[in-house]
C-alpha cells in the first residue's frame, strides 16, 4: 500500500510539474504574441508618420492647426510659403505662383526670407495672410544639407558625422568684423547671425561660389543669447517651433504644415482645393500629378545616429516619427 501510495504521489507530483511547465509555456506564447502585435503596431505607426494626416488635405492638421475653415468675414490677402533649404520650397512656390498669383500675392517670405527664423512684425505682411510651412523628413533633409549646404561654408564637403556634430557656426570674416552695433541682413541683430554682411569678402576671394558660400548665413540660437547651435539637428528643432508659432502672430489667418513627400506622392490637387476653399480663388493651372524623385542614400549608421539624437517630440508636431527610415 505504501508503494502504491508513493507511486500515486509521484504521479501527482509529475503531473503538477507538467502543468506548471505548460503554464510557463502558455505565458511565453502570450508574451511572444503580444510582442509581435506591438512590433506590428509600431511598424504601422512608423508608416503613418511618413506623411501628414490624409484628412488634413495634405496640410497636416496638428495641434497648431486648429481652424478647419476661415473665420467668418476673413479675406485672405496673401499666401506665404516658408521652409528650410533643401525642403522642396522652390518647386512648391513656383507652382503656387502659377496657380494663384493672378488673383493674390504669393510670397516666399513673411517677416524674413522663407528659410530663416521669423519674428512678430505684423506691419511686414498684409492681414490676413495664410502661411504654408513646408518640411522634409529629417533623414533625407539632413543628407541633402550635407551634400548641398547652402549658405553654410564651414560645413561643405565633410563626412556625415562631422556634419551632424559640429557647431552650426563659423568665424566672422572680412567686413563682418568691423561693426557689431548695426542691424544685419534680414533684420537680425549682429549677435544673432553670421554673417551680418551679406557678402563679407569679395567674390574674388573664393575659388568658386557653389552653394552660396560667399553669402554665409548661420543663425544663432533663437533666444537672443548670441550662442550658436551645437549642431544642425538643434537648429531644425527650433526652426519647427518657430514656424509653428507663427499661428500666434497678429494678422495670420492660419498656419498649415505640408510635407514635401506628401505633395510628391499624392500630387498637389488636394492642396490647391484647400487653398481655393480658404481664398475663394480658382487656380489658374493644372495640379501636379504624383511623382517619384530619387533621394540620396542615407547610410545606416547615419540614420541610427539621427534616430538617437533628434528631438522626436517636436518632429511629431509635423508628422514625422523615428522609425520611418
Amino acid at each position: 500500500m505504501r508503494s502504491s501510495t508513493s507511486l500515486k504521489n509521484a504521479n501527482n507530483t509529475s503531473s503538477s510539474q507538467l502543468t506548471t511547465i505548460t503554464n510557463h509555456q502558455k505565458q511565453a506564447i502570450v508574451l511572444l504574441v503580444l510582442s509581435a502585435i506591438i512590433y506590428s503596431a509600431c511598424k504601422f505607426d512608423a508608416t503613418q508618420n511618413m506623411r501628414v494626416n490624409p484628412t488634413g488635405i495634405g496640410t497636416g492638421r496638428h495641434e497648431y492647426n486648429g481652424a478647419e475653415v476661415p473665420k467668418p468675414g476673413t479675406e485672405i490677402k496673401m499666401i506665404a510659403l516658408l521652409g528650410e533649404r533643401n525642403s522642396g520650397t522652390r518647386w512648391t512656390s513656383s507652382h503656387l505662383e502659377e496657380c494663384f498669383s493672378h488673383a493674390i500675392e504669393v510670397r516666399t517670405k513673411l517677416t524674413r526670407y522663407k528659410h530663416w527664423f521669423q519674428y512678430p512684425a505684423s506691419y511686414r505682411y498684409p492681414h490676413e495672410t495664410l502661411v504654408i510651412t513646408q518640411f522634409r523628413n529629417p533623414y533625407d533633409w539632413l543628407k541633402a544639407m550635407q551634400h548641398v549646404p547652402h549658405h553654410a561654408p564651414d560645413h561643405m564637403r565633410v563626412r556625415w558625422m562631422e556634419f551632424l556634430t559640429s557647431a552650426w557656426t563659423m568665424e566672422r570674416v572680412g567686413t563682418d568684423k568691423i561693426n557689431n552695433t548695426r542691424r544685419c541682413q534680414e533684420h537680425f541683430e549682429y549677435k544673432d547671425v553670421i554673417s551680418c554682411e551679406k557678402e563679407p569678402l569679395p567674390r574674388s576671394s573664393y575659388k568658386g561660389l557653389d552653394y552660396s558660400r560667399h553669402q554665409p548665413f548661420y543663425e544663432m540660437r533663437n533666444d537672443g543669447s548670441g550662442k550658436s547651435y551645437d549642431n544642425i539637428m538643434e537648429l531644425r528643432t527650433d526652426k519647427i517651433r518657430n514656424f509653428l508659432s507663427i499661428k500666434n502672430y497678429d494678422g495670420i489667418a492660419d498656419v498649415w504644415v505640408v510635407q514635401y513627400e506628401y505633395l510628391l506622392t499624392k500630387g498637389t490637387q488636394e492642396l490647391l482645393d484647400e487653398i481655393t476653399r480658404w481664398t475663394g480663388i480658382e487656380p489658374n493651372c493644372t495640379a501636379r500629378p504624383p511623382q517619384q524623385r530619387r533621394n540620396r542614400p542615407v547610410e545606416r549608421e547615419m540614420a541610427d545616429f539621427v534616430r538617437e539624437q533628434l528631438n522626436w517630440t517636436v518632429e511629431a508636431w509635423i508628422g514625422y516619427g523615428p522609425h520611418m527610415f
